[in-house]
């Protein structure tokens, strides 16, 4: 009897346009969706539908959250409930000035971060960071130079707190007389890793954009605002932090200390820019080990940890300083875990053309590796170094560094989410702004360079996370 009536009514219904159709409740399919006369209960999914439909609309109980299809191949999640708020908005984040993320609130000074975030007091009131943290991005400033003994301390990359520490943890850049410097800081400890070798005058200005992109860290400098297709003056691989929050500021040393005057306005908190992540990387020129010494610096919180490069000043200037970037010189509770840097040269002495050979003459002697065509002897630099200073880069990641291509970020780029996203998860999706437009830009990279088989399938992997 139910057949028949089924049968009748389809007869009934076919071809039929009803304006109104009034009934107390429906089911749809096989009794998994249902449509009440106040609400609408969707079947609970464990996995995303195979088949995308621009619109569709379903649930994962696993996961406990709604998720939808703009288009018919991406997937996002629905995040937003009535009341909305303004933290749940989306806002520009390339491109604007921080003082405009201060005024919407999505930018404040680090100690109402870290206090807001832990509950502790932390971080530096000198700091003006984002609120929000991100992967990829650049932050640019205006800073001048200061003497030798305090530099100035500007880009703020990748900002956090170390909660075993309670003190704080990001990479910064610095302007000082005796060169431009990039820093990460973590546990109490200060590791240099990086150096332009420049010799810069008192009070001279300068745009700084300190930027990340993966595992690997830049920072350029100029007279003028930095463009789209400058190359760094300085770049290291890095996977200390994966991700953090970025700003402006400066460090207790930044004072000076005969009269008290902090000199934090020198930062141009009114002018610094969030940024996108700038692409550019100059080539490797040679490889070398170097062994690292800790020194106590009279005007510094921290001791700092740097490569025992050879010197020769004269005058003012250290006629045996290069232009280098480290390769992932990690440490733990400030301490290094490698007994040697093993850095990057990329840049040789503006005013000593010999420089790169008497330095590399000297580290031979004292017994220490040279890998001159690093280009050619990726492979070898990898195998040989990896176990010893166990890295967390990939090969990509070190290629990268090497031979500085836009194929060869994508590639780079794509083994640092599939290791902080996929395996480690120290990346969290649902935590970074617009973390879909990023990866559809990967993706969209990947296939100009015919390479979306295996690293693009990467990033649409981490956008299903």
């Amino acid at each position: 009897m139910k057949k028949i009536k089924a049968r009748l009514v389809n007869w009934l219904l076919k071809d039929v346009t009803l304006d109104e159709l009034a009934v107390r409740r429906l089911i749809i399919g096989n009794k998994t969706v249902k449509i009440n006369p106040d609400s609408i209960q969707l079947a609970p999914l464990t996995a995303d539908p195979s088949t995308l439909l621009q619109g569709l609309v379903w649930y994962r109980s696993d996961l406990d959250e709604f998720r939808y299809s703009p288009d018919g191949s991406e997937v996002k999640k629905a995040t937003v409930t009535p009341p909305v708020k303004r933290s749940d908005l989306e806002y520009p984040t390339e491109n604007v000035l921080l003082l405009w993320l201060y005024l919407i609130e999505k930018a404040d000074t680090a100690g109402v971060y870290v206090y807001n975030k832990y509950n502790v007091v932390g971080g530096h009131n000198r700091h003006l960071i984002t609120l929000d943290t991100f992967t990829d991005h650049g932050v640019e400033c205006l800073g001048v130079v200061l003497n030798v003994d305090t530099g100035v301390d500007v880009c703020v990359a990748r900002y956090d707190l170390n909660t075993s520490t309670n003190k704080p943890r990001n990479y910064l850049n610095t302007l000082q007389t005796g060169g431009h410097r990039l820093y990460k800081y973590d546990s109490g400890s200060a590791t240099q890793i990086g150096n332009e070798s420049v010799s810069l005058s008192v009070l001279d200005p300068f745009y700084l954009l300190l930027s990340c992109v993966g595992s690997t860290i830049k920072s350029f400098r100029d007279s003028r605002p930095i463009q789209s297709s400058d190359t760094p003056k300085i770049s290291a691989t890095d996977t200390s932090f994966a991700s953090g929050c970025y700003g402006v500021g400066n460090l207790d040393r930044t004072y000076v200390w005969n009269t008290g005057i902090n000199l934090y306005p020198f930062c141009h908190w009114w002018y610094t820019r969030l940024k996108s992540a700038y692409s550019p990387l100059q080539k490797s020129l040679v490889v070398v080990e170097v062994d690292y010494e800790i020194i106590e610096h009279p005007l510094e919180k921290y001791p700092i940890i740097q490569p025992k490069l050879p010197k020769r000043i004269v005058g003012n200037k250290d006629l045996l300083s290069l232009t280098w970037g480290s390769i992932d010189f990690r440490t733990v509770n400030g301490k290094p875990i490698s007994p040697t840097y093993l850095i990057s040269i990329t840049g040789n002495n503006p005013y000593n053309p010999n420089a790169i050979n008497e330095v590399l003459s000297q580290l031979r002697a004292r017994g220490f590796k040279v890998y001159t065509n690093p280009q050619n002897r990726i492979d070898e630099i990898y195998r040989n170094e990896k176990s010893d200073r166990d890295w967390l880069i990939s090969k990509e990641e070190l290629a990268y560094q090497i031979l500085g291509t836009e194929k060869h970020e994508i590639m780079a780029v794509a083994k640092f989410y599939e290791r902080e996203v996929i395996n480690l998860g120290r990346v969290k999706p649902e935590e970074i702004p617009n973390f879909d437009t990023l990866m559809r830009r990967y993706i969209s990279l990947a296939k100009k360079y015919k390479i979306e088989d295996k690293y693009a399938l990467i990033f649409t992997k981490a956008l299903k996370i």
